[in-house]
């Protein structure tokens, strides 16, 4: 069983405060908030469409330790990024979990999804994961934005503060195949992939027929921060 705690919170600053600084460089700010109802109204903003029910504050009970998200501005003031976080408890597993869980939430807004299979295949990594999870979704980055390489930093941020908040087993994404196959997945710091973790006849709304599971342990995520910081520290050095 895990311990609880930081192995090494030094280093989960300091990846923090590193990945802040490179977004300062490329001239942008990251926000947090807790207020899911002002991100319910942002995203409606910038991407024209609701929020998907995992975030949507009418059927789900926020507060400020359960759930938060994270707002990128440029120079100008304007949005290019924005994504969520939001801490759940897994009794048993999260293959187990997730679907019941999900196909209640689109219940609750009248939403038809329709499983093709209740459980993801034999030996999913999602079997083996449990106990306090954050599920990381609503992830955008606006085409508009001025550098390339936000898909690393981005979300990476959100993880870390995610790790640091509430110190989860895991964390996890759902994601299309593009996102899972050409790299996206290994760049914003996920450890482990897999296809197949959710399968509709009837989808939702701006998912795919076969969703694929990314997540990071909790030990990942610890890695990515001390693996980071060193590599910085390596280029300060070079330099």
């Amino acid at each position: 069983m895990r311990q609880p705690g930081l192995a090494d919170p030094l280093s989960v600053v300091r990846a923090i405060n590193i990945l802040e600084r490179k977004l300062g460089e490329a001239g942008l700010t990251a926000e947090t908030s807790t207020n899911m109802e002002v991100f319910a109204a942002e995203r409606l903003g910038v991407r024209g469409s609701e929020v998907s029910p995992m975030f949507d504050p009418a059927i789900n009970d926020f507060s400020y330790n359960n759930a938060f998200w994270i707002r990128t501005r440029d120079v100008e003031g304007e949005i290019v990024s924005l994504q969520a976080f939001r801490r759940d408890f897994a009794g048993t597993n999260l293959a187990d979990w997730a679907l019941p869980w999900m196909m209640g939430l689109y219940a609750k807004r009248a939403e038809l999804v329709v499983p093709n299979f209740v459980t993801p295949p034999p030996n999913s990594k999602s079997g083996q994961i449990g106990g306090k999870l954050a599920y990381h979704g609503e992830l955008w980055i606006s085409r508009n934005a001025r550098t390339r390489n936000l898909i690393e930093l981005i979300p990476k941020l959100g993880i870390l503060l995610a790790l640091t908040k509430w110190q989860p087993d895991a964390v996890w994404a759902l994601v299309s195949q593009a996102m899972a196959t050409r790299g996206h997945a290994l760049r914003m710091g996920y450890a482990h992939f897999e296809r197949g973790f959710l399968n509709w006849d009837w989808e939702p709304q701006g998912a795919e027929p076969v969703e694929w599971l990314i997540l990071s342990e909790h030990a990942d995520i610890e890695y990515i921060a001390s693996e980071l910081t060193r590599s910085t520290s390596k280029e300060t050095t070079s330099a």
